[in-house]
Parts: structure tokens; sequence; C-alpha cells
């Protein structure tokens, strides 16, 4: 069974893998925090690594922490979503 977490338990994995991820993206090394806007490139996401999108579940051991630049070059383009970069 897929474990899917809402709220206050995806909060709280969130914060648990960014603690454990040192606060910065596993792909280029960016510093990154949770509380800036959306567009900029140093927002973190929760990146999964099995499967595409949630595929393997939300769980620590299946989740890293991303910049939003390598967090939609590695998720999104592969999808072929367009995206506008905001400065």
């Amino acid at each position: 069974m897929t474990i899917r977490l809402k709220g206050e338990a995806l909060t709280s994995l969130r914060g648990e893998v960014m603690l454990r991820d040192g606060m910065r993206c596993v792909e280029c090394g960016r510093k990154v925090w949770d509380d800036v806007p959306d567009w900029a490139p140093n927002k973190a996401h929760l990146a999964h690594k099995t499967g595409r999108g949630r595929g393997g579940g939300d769980t620590a051991e299946n989740t890293e922490c991303r910049c939003l630049q390598c967090h939609f070059e590695g998720e999104h383009q592969r999808k072929a979503v367009p995206r506008k970069w905001k400065p």
C-alpha cells in the first residue's frame, strides 16, 4: 500500500526531510528555504525518488529536498510542462 500524507503529517515529513538533507538541494547543493515565494529558485520542494509524481509514497526514505529549479528540471521536464521563470 502506498502511503499518502496530507496536512500536518505532510508538513512534518517535509520538515524532517529538509533537516536530514541539511536544508540543501540534493541535486545542486543550493541552500533552500520553505518560506520564499513559489517562483523563487531556492524554494524547497520534496521530490520522490521512486516513480513519477508521488510514486512510492510519502515517506522519508522515498523523498529528498530539491530547489525549485532542480525539482522542475527533474520532475516537470519529463512531463513537458511549459513554465516561464521569473527573475
